[in-house]
């Protein structure tokens, strides 16, 4: 009987610690999604904000990827 007990004591010590675990990856996740929405908003303002300039740096981006990948 007591190491039914022991089980159960363990596997409720198991639980908590993998609650635990849980909660800190949402609350992580909660962080990172905040952080993301954040630069993808001052992304799209600085994009209105300077859309010839975005527009020449996106194609001078996509020139050099494709020369770093070999097409020409």
């Amino acid at each position: 009987m007591e190491a039914l007990n022991q089980g159960k004591t363990a596997e409720a010590k198991n639980d908590d610690e993998t609650a635990s675990v849980v909660d800190q990856i949402e609350e992580d996740f909660e962080k990172y999604k905040e952080e993301g929405e954040s630069l993808v908003h001052t992304l799209d303002s600085n994009i209105k904000a300077n859309p010839v300039r975005s527009v020449l740096v996106a194609l001078g981006v996509g020139y050099v990827l494709a020369r770093i990948m070999g097409r020409k």
